[in-house]
C-alpha cells in the first residue's frame, strides 16, 4: 500500500498490541522487468550510512533519487491523479501567462503612441514566462508572423483531436510506464523500527524481549521478567557493561536468577542466548574485513585496466590497405592522420611485397600522386576517396576492418574523380579487323535512371570521340545480345552495377543508326559454338605436375591472406589515361592488342580444373569428335590414333568420331582427359571380368569376415580376398556387335579350363555384376549390345560355370532349385538353374530328375514353388502342398498357377519317400464342398457371415479327427481321400 492512501484505509490493520508499536522502513527494491519468457533484474538499495538510494544494473551502479524510487512504488491511480494535478497547473499557469500578454500588449500599444518608448518585463529566474506587467509598464508590440501557410500534418491533427478531447472533459486512459511494478515483478523488503525509533536486527530475529524468550522457549518466564523491571535493553547492557569483569557479571545473573525464579538451566540457556545475540551484533558492526577489502581493490584495479585496454582498442581502427595484387593491415589510433595512415602502407609494402616493380613503383612515387580510396569487394572496384591528407581517421570516416587501396597516378596526370550514386560498368571493346574483343575498361553511369543515350556519351567521353560512332551491346543470359538503344533504360537490360557491355565502333562517315546488324552482333552468333577447352599432355601424365602461381601474388604474411587472395585487386591508377585501351581506329590512335587464345579464357569461362590440363584449344562444338581429335593431335604434335580422349580422368572413352560434340555435352567450362594408348574405334567396349567362384559356406563367410582367430589384418584380408565370390580376372575389349557366343569365345581365352573356367561356352552363363550383386543376364539370342543398351566402359560383368550344358533365350528364367530330403529333413544347397518360360511339368521333372543324380523316376518328382520366407523354418517345409493337386502336364512355369519369375525359389523331392512329420490335411472333410466362384462375381460377406464361416470350418475338422481316431481304434483307415470341404467364397 505504499502511496495509496485509498488502499491503505481499506486494508485490515494490525490487532492492537505490540505489534502497532512498530514502523517499517523501505530499504530495497529488487525489480524485474519483462515477461515470463525472459527480461531483466535490477535493484535500488538504500545505503543505511548516508541514507541515499542506489541502483545497482549488472556491473553499473548509480546514485538515484528518492522521487526515483517513489515514482517506481507509485501506485496507477496515485500516478494519474498527480498527472491530473501537474496537468491542471499547468494549464492555469498558461492561461494566466496568456491573459497577462493580452492585457500588456493593449497597455504597450496605447504608451508607444503617446510617447514610443518601451520597457520589458523581466521574467522570473528559472522560467521563461513574463509575469503580468505592474501599472503603467510599457511592453514591445508582437512581431508580425513572417511564416508561410503550411498544410496541417497528421501528427498536428491528432493532437489537436486529444485536445479536444480533454477539453470535452472526457477521461484520459491512464497509460502504465514500462518501468512500473504493475507492469514488472518486484520484491519490497523492510526493516523495523520500535516504538523509540531504533532499528531492530532482523537477521537474528526479533529483538523484542517477549518474542526473544519464545524464540530461546524461555517463553513462561516473561511475567517475571516484566515484574522486575528487566529490559532486553537491560540485558545488553549488563553484558557490554560487565565486559571482562567476571565477578560483576555473576553477581547480575544470580540476582536476575533469583528475581524471576530462574533454575540453573534455564539460566544456562539465556546466558547463551545473550551472548550469541550480543556476538552477532558486533560482528555485524564491522563492515568489511581489510584482507577482502584489498582484494576487492586489486579486483577493481585490474579491472580497470582491462577497460583502459578494451577503451583503447574501440580507438584503434584496423583496415586492409591493397597494392598491386596484395595487402597489409595498417593498425593506428583514430587520432592519426591519413597522410601517416598513407606512410605506414608504403613502408609495410615496401618490406613484404616480393614484387620489384610493386617496389620501385612505391620509392619512386610522390606523397601528392597517391592517395588511399576505399574498396567494394562485392562491386569490385574504388569507390570514396580518402581525403584530404591532413584529416584525421576519425574525421575522415575510415571505419575498423575497412579495405583500402592505395591509388598511383603519373606526373601531369590526374585522379578519377568520384561521384557519388555511380554504378561501373566493365567495357568490352570489338575490334573489327583482328574479330577480337578486349578489356576490360571502366565507364560510369548514374545507378538509378541511367539510359542508353548516358552510357554512349560516356564512353565517348572516354574515347574521346562521337559518341554516334558508337554501337553498345550486352549480353542477357537467357535471349541472348541485344544492342542498347538510347531511349531504353538500363534497369530494363537488367545492366547493374559491374555488368559487362560491349561497344564497337562504326566506320567513318556512318553512325550507330546505319548498322542494322553490327558486325559485333554476328561475331556473337558465331562465338556461342566456340568453346575453349582445357587438356592436359598425354607424355606428362607420370611426372609431377607443376607447381600452381598464386593468383594475387606473394608477400601476404597475416592470417587473412588466403582469405584476401580471392578478391581481385582493385586497380593501379585511376587516370583516363591508364586503364582505358584506346578504340579501335579512333583519330589515328594504335588499335588494341589482339588477345591470344589463353588471354580470352577468362571472358569465355573455360578453367583448368586440373593441376595437369594447362594447355588449351578453341573448338566449335557443332564439329565432329574425330575433327576434334585432328585438331588435338596437330596442337600436340601426335599422332590422332596415339591417344585416348576422356572428358574425365577415370571416366568412359570418347569413341563415337562421327558424333559432334555437342552431343557430348560440352559446355563451359570445359576441360577433358588424355591418356597414350590406341583409342577405342566405334562400338568397342573395355569390361571388367570377373569370374563367379560360387556361393561361399556359413564357415567360410566367418572366416572371410575375420576377427578371433589371433591374425593380423594383413593376413585376414589376404584370406577375405582369396574367399571373395566374384574374383576379377581382367579387362575384356569387346564389339557390342557380337554375339553371346562370340562373346563366351574370348571370354574362354582368358579364363582357360585349366585355370578353373568352364570346359567350354555351353558350360558359360554371363551376368551383369554390380557390386556384389548379381544383375541382367545376358541372353544368346542376343548382341552385347542388345542385351544391355546403355552399356559404358569399365562395366563389370562376371561368368558363371554351369552344371549341365544350356542355352540361354530372352524366355530364360532363372530359378534357385533347392532338393528336400524327407528322410534327413534337410533342405540342400541351393543351385542356380536356367529354364524355359515356357517348360511344361513333364520337362520340369526330367530337368529335376537329372538334377538329383539320375536315381528318381522323372513322375515321381514333387515340385512346389515356396515364398521366400517358407525357407527360414526347415520344420515347415514338409507341410507345402508337394502334391501338386493345381498342376497338370499341361502346366507352365511362367503361366498360372507359378507365375514364376527370374530369381524366385522352387522346391523338388522323391515322391516315394514319407515325410517324418505327418503334416496336416491340405483338404477338409466330408460334408463340406469345394468352394467355387459364385456367378456375378465375388462375394463380399459380412462379419457374422466370417464368423459363421470360421464355427462351420472348425466344427468339420474336428468331426474329422474324431472319426478318424474311431476308424484307427477299430482298425479301420477311411477309404480315400476325404472329399474337399464345402465352403462360402473367401472374403475379400
Amino acid at each position: 500500500y505504499v502511496g495509496n492512501p485509498k488502499a491503505a484505509a481499506a486494508a485490515p490493520t494490525a490487532d492492537k498490541g505490540e505489534e502497532a508499536s512498530f514502523s517499517y522502513d523501505l530499504y530495497a527494491l529488487l525489480i524485474h522487468r519483462g515477461s515470463a519468457t525472459g527480461g531483466h533484474y535490477f535493484a535500488y538499495i538504500k545505503n543505511s550510512k548516508d541514507g541515499k538510494w542506489y541502483c545497482f544494473d549488472d556491473s553499473h551502479v548509480s546514485a538515484i533519487s528518492d522521487a526515483d524510487v517513489k515514482k517506481m512504488m507509485e501506485h496507477p491511480d496515485v500516478a494519474e491523479a498527480r498527472e491530473k494535478a501537474e496537468e491542471a497547473k499547468r494549464k492555469a499557469h498558461e492561461e494566466e501567462t496568456r491573459k497577462a500578454m493580452a492585457a500588456a500588449t493593449t497597455t504597450n500599444n496605447t504608451a508607444d503612441t503617446e510617447e514610443g518608448g518601451e520597457s520589458a518585463i523581466p521574467p522570473p529566474p528559472g522560467t521563461g514566462i513574463s509575469l503580468p506587467p505592474p501599472p503603467g509598464a510599457k511592453l514591445p508590440a508582437p512581431p508580425l508572423s513572417t511564416a508561410k501557410t503550411t498544410k496541417t500534418t497528421k501528427k498536428e491533427e491528432l493532437a489537436k483531436g486529444k485536445d479536444a478531447e480533454k477539453k470535452s472533459g472526457e477521461r484520459k486512459k491512464y497509460k502504465r510506464p514500462f518501468a512500473h511494478p504493475s507492469a514488472n515483478a518486484y520484491m519490497v523488503m523492510y526493516q523495523r523500527r520500535d516504538k523509540g525509533g531504533d532499528q531492530i536486527d532482523n537477521d537474528k530475529g526479533s529483538s523484542d524481549l517477549k518474542a526473544f524468550l519464545e524464540e530461546h522457549k524461555l517463553g513462561e518466564f516473561e511475567a517475571a521478567f516484566s515484574k522486575a523491571g528487566v529490559t532486553m535493553d537491560i540485558l545488553k547492557k549488563t553484558k557490554k557493561d560487565g565486559g571482562d569483569d567476571a565477578a560483576a557479571d555473576d553477581e547480575f545473573w544470580k540476582s536476575l536468577s533469583a528475581k524471576c525464579g530462574l533454575k540453573p538451566g534455564h539460566l544456562s540457556k539465556l546466558k547463551y542466548a545473550v551472548e550469541k545475540l550480543s556476538s552477532s551484533e558486533n560482528e555485524g558492526g564491522e563492515e568489511i574485513e581489510e584482507a577482502l577489502r584489498k582484494e576487492i581493490e586489486q579486483e577493481n584495479a585490474k579491472w580497470h585496466e582491462k577497460f583502459k585496454e578494451w577503451k583503447r582498442q574501440q580507438e584503434m581502427i584496423e583496415a586492409n590497405v591493397f597494392f598491386g595484387g596484395d595487402y597489409v593491415r595498417i593498425s593506428m589510433h583514430k587520432s592519426k592522420t591519413v597522410e601517416a595512415a598513407v606512410k605506414n602502407a608504403i613502408s609495410q609494402h615496401l618490406e613484404l611485397n616480393k614484387d620489384e616493380d610493386m617496389k620501385r613503383m612505391l620509392q619512386d612515387v610522390k606523397l601528392s600522386n597517391i592517395r588511399l580510396r576505399e574498396y567494394d569487394g562485392l562491386k569490385k572496384r574504388g569507390t570514396r576517396p580518402i581525403q584530404p591528407m591532413s584529416f584525421t581517421l576519425e574525421k575522415a570516416e575510415v571505419k575498423k576492418h575497412q579495405a583500402l587501396f592505395l591509388e598511383v597516378k603519373k606526373d601531369g596526370e590526374e585522379f578519377e574523380e568520384y561521384i557519388p550514386d555511380q554504378m561501373q560498368l566493365a567495357l568490352m571493346t570489338y575490334d573489327k579487323k583482328t574479330d577480337k574483343i578486349t578489356g576490360p575498361s571502366f565507364v560510369e553511369v548514374d545507378e538509378k535512371g541511367a539510359r542508353g543515350s548516358q552510357l554512349r556519351n560516356n564512353v565517348a567521353k572516354l574515347w574521346k570521340m562521337k559518341s554516334s560512332r558508337i554501337v553498345l551491346m550486352c549480353q542477357d543470359p537467357i535471349t541472348g545480345p541485344k544492342i542498347i538503344e538510347d531511349t531504353v533504360g538500363l534497369e530494363f537490360l537488367k545492366i547493374r552495377d559491374g555488368s559487362q557491355v560491349f561497344a564497337e565502333v562504326c566506320d567513318e562517315g556512318t553512325t550507330h543508326t546505319d548498322c542494322a546488324k553490327p558486325a559485333l552482333l554476328e561475331k556473337f552468333e558465331r562465338d556461342k559454338y566456340i568453346l575453349v577447352v582445357a587438356f592436359n599432355d598425354p607424355r606428362d601424365n607420370d611426372k609431377k605436375p607443376p607447381k600452381k602461381k598464386l593468383e594475387q601474388g606473394g608477400g601476404a604474411s597475416t592470417p587473412g591472406a588466403a582469405a584476401a587472395a580471392a578478391v581481385p585487386p582493385p586497380p593501379l591508377a585511376g587516370g583516363p589515361g591508364g586503364l582505358v585501351p584506346p578504340p579501335p581506329g579512333a583519330g589515328g590512335l594504335p588499335p588494341p592488342p589482339v588477345a591470344t587464345a589463353g588471354e580470352g579464357t577468362a571472358m569465355l569461362g573455360a578453367h583448368a580444373p586440373h593441376e595437369y590440363q594447362t594447355h588449351n584449344i578453341e573448338f566449335d562444338t557443332r564439329k565432329t569428335l574425330g575433327e576434334f581429335r585432328e585438331a588435338l593431335a596437330k596442337q600436340l604434335g601426335l599422332d590422332k590414333e596415339a591417344f585416348k580422349i576422356r572428358k574425365m580422368r577415370y571416366g568412359p572413352e570418347l569413341k563415337e568420331t562421327k558424333k559432334t560434340l555437342n552431343l557430348y555435352n560440352f559446355a563451359p567450362p570445359c576441360a577433358i582427359w588424355l591418356d597414350m594408348g590406341a583409342p577405342l574405334k566405334s562400338g568397342e567396349y573395355i569390361l571388367k571380368l570377373h569370374g563367379d567362384l560360387g556361393e561361399r559356406t556359413k564357415n567360410e563367410k566367418k572366416k572371410k569376415d575375420g576377427g578371433g582367430d589371433g591374425k593380423d589384418a594383413k593376413e585376414r584380408k589376404l584370406e577375405a580376398k582369396a574367399l571373395e565370390r566374384f574374383a576379377f580376372l581382367s579387362d575384356i575389349k569387346l564389339q557390342g556387335g557380337m554375339s553371346m557366343l562370340q562373346v563366351k569365345q574370348e571370354i574362354g581365352k582368358i579364363w582357360k579350363p585349366d585355370a578353373g573356367g568352364p570346359p567350354s561356352a555351353q558350360y558359360m552363363r554371363v551376368r551383369e555384376l554390380k557390386g556384389e550383386k548379381l544383375g541382367i543376364l545376358f541372353v544368346d539370342d542376343k548382341t552385347l549390345k542388345k542385351n544391355k543398351p546403355g552399356l559404358q566402359d569399365f562395366e563389370a560383368i562376371v561368368v558363371q560355370r554351369t552344371a549341365v550344358p544350356e542355352v540361354t533365350t530372352s524366355n530364360t528364367l532363372l530359378l534357385n532349385v533347392y532338393q528336400w530330403y524327407p528322410d534327413l529333413g534337410k533342405l540342400g544347397d541351393p543351385v542356380e538353374m536356367a529354364f524355359g518360360k515356357h517348360w511344361k511339368l513333364p520337362k520340369l521333372q526330367e530337368t529335376l530328375a537329372k538334377l538329383g543324380g539320375g536315381t528318381i523316376p522323372a513322375e515321381e518328382v514333387k515340385v512346389v514353388k515356396p515364398m521366400k520366407w517358407q525357407l527360414k523354418d526347415e520344420t515347415q517345409i514338409p507341410l507345402l502342398k508337394w502334391n501338386m493337386r493345381k498342376l497338370n502336364k499341361n502346366s507352365k512355369i511362367g503361366s498360372a498357377p507359378w507365375r514364376a519369375r527370374s530369381g524366385d525359389n522352387i522346391l523338388f523331392k522323391d515322391g516315394r519317400i514319407p515325410e517324418k512329420i505327418e503334416k496336416q490335411p491340405d483338404i477338409l472333410p466330408t460334408g463340406i464342398s469345394q468352394p467355387g466362384p459364385e456367378p456375378g462375381g465375388i462375394k463380399i460377406l459380412s462379419l457374422e457371415e466370417i464368423e459363421e464361416r470360421e464355427r462351420r470350418i472348425e466344427e468339420a475338422e474336428k468331426k474329422y479327427r474324431e472319426d478318424a481316431e474311431k476308424k484307427k481304434a477299430e482298425g479301420t483307415a477311411p477309404d480315400g481321400p476325404p472329399p474337399p470341404p464345402s465352403m462360402p467364397p473367401p472374403a475379400v
